[in-house]
């Protein structure tokens, strides 16, 4: 049996590359921001949709409601003066719809970063029971 002598301490050189690289993975050119954090609630009337968006004008912004499907969507190009190139930030996200919405009257504002899109919800329809006599 031949036993090979393991070095389990990371060498100084190979500690630092990963520092290095876990600093430069964060600011890499082209951002891509797909998860934004976003927070869904409901009442009687309506489904709110609040999600962040920082950075992102309006302009920049698009939203869709199509087959019971609201689809949220971003591209920012930022030019960097450090930088020749222009880069881009961009996000997709979508949500399916229940079958209560009314999908003409979604609206959407943005106000300090946060985007909140308010989707109207169809009254409920309540049936009354009928007795029915049997003869």
């Amino acid at each position: 049996m031949n036993l090979i002598k393991v070095n389990t301490m990371p060498s100084m050189l190979s500690e630092m590359d990963s520092i290095i690289d876990n600093l430069f993975r964060g600011y890499s050119k082209n951002l891509d921001i797909r998860e934004l954090n976003y927070d869904i609630d409901s009442d009687s009337d309506k489904y709110i949709i609040q999600m962040e968006v920082p950075g992102i004008k309006k302009s920049e912004i698009a939203i869709e409601a199509c087959d019971q499907v609201i689809k949220i969507s971003a591209k920012k190009d930022i030019d960097e003066d450090n930088y020749s190139s222009v880069s881009s930030r961009a996000f997709e996200k979508e949500f399916d719809l229940p079958d209560d919405v009314i999908e003409k009257n979604i609206s959407a504002n943005l106000k300090n970063g946060i985007l909140e899109i308010k989707i109207p919800r169809k009254a409920e329809v309540k049936t009354k029971a009928i007795k029915i006599a049997i003869k």
